[in-house]
């Protein structure tokens, strides 16, 4: 049979386990609370590495597209500029064929030999050329080579002239003076020449005629060969116009000179 206790109630421990469920309480939740924590944290950290993942994810896509374009941009810009070089290499073919062409056709046939081995030399450039700096690199060597050799001969046709014009004026003034000395000695003054043919036995007239011919064809020759000398000229004139009157009067056929 059971003892029933009817003693009094002791209370004196009551605020002692009060206390102790609320601590056990208090430990209880934050367990759950600290476990809620955790999880939490294990979430976002999840997210976190969901996240960083998919920017990731975006950063490689935009760089890949990024990438593509570049290559896409590059490989026109490529093109553009093989079509541009293409475009350039045709027109300069083609400059270059019509400007040889010019060339050929205005000295292809000239004998370049006195202008020696490099204007032969250029001419089988432009000739064989194959761009416009070729060829007009062989046409100003050309010119090079024309303009140098013509600059000596117009020296040396000056330096010849010089020495011809000096010859002249010692050998023109010579045979003037000559020819002047034997119409004096003679007596056939051409101012006087009706007077002369006048006077002139008939058997001589032929032969004077001929002397006056004679002195013409001498003034004719050096005149053939260098400029006469204004003395010169007006004694050429002078004889001229006596033989005119000499031969009107012996009734010949009228001369032209």
């Amino acid at each position: 049979m059971q003892n029933i206790n009817f003693g009094s109630l002791n209370f004196s421990s009551i605020p002692q386990m009060e206390q102790q469920a609320r601590q056990q309480q208090y430990a209880a939740r934050k367990g759950v609370w600290d476990a809620i924590g955790s999880g939490a944290a294990g979430i976002g950290r999840a997210y976190d590495d969901m996240t960083q993942k998919r920017l990731a994810d975006e950063w490689r896509n935009k760089q890949w597209q990024y990438q593509q374009n570049r290559d896409k941009l590059l490989d026109a810009r490529y093109d553009a500029e093989q079509q541009r070089l293409a475009e350039e290499h045709r027109q300069s073919k083609e400059a270059a064929q019509q400007l040889q062409s010019q060339f050929i056709d205005a000295y292809g046939d000239t004998d370049l030999s006195r202008y020696g081995l490099p204007a032969q030399f250029a001419m089988a450039r432009i000739k064989n050329a194959r761009t416009w700096d070729d060829v007009v690199g062989g046409g100003s060597s050309l010119a090079q080579a024309i303009q140098y050799r013509d600059t000596l001969d117009a020296q040396n046709d000056e330096r010849m002239r010089s020495q011809q014009e000096a010859y002249i004026q010692g050998l023109g003034p010579k045979l003037d003076q000559r020819i002047g000395s034997e119409m004096a000695t003679s007596g056939m003054d051409v101012d006087k020449i009706g007077d002369i043919y006048a006077t002139t036995p008939k058997a001589m007239r032929d032969s004077r005629l001929n002397q006056l011919k004679a002195w013409r064809d001498q003034l004719v020759e050096f005149g053939s060969q260098y400029p006469l000398t204004p003395d010169m000229q007006r004694r050429l004139n002078s004889i001229n116009g006596a033989i005119r009157t000499w031969q009107r009067k012996m009734r010949h056929r009228p001369v032209q000179f």
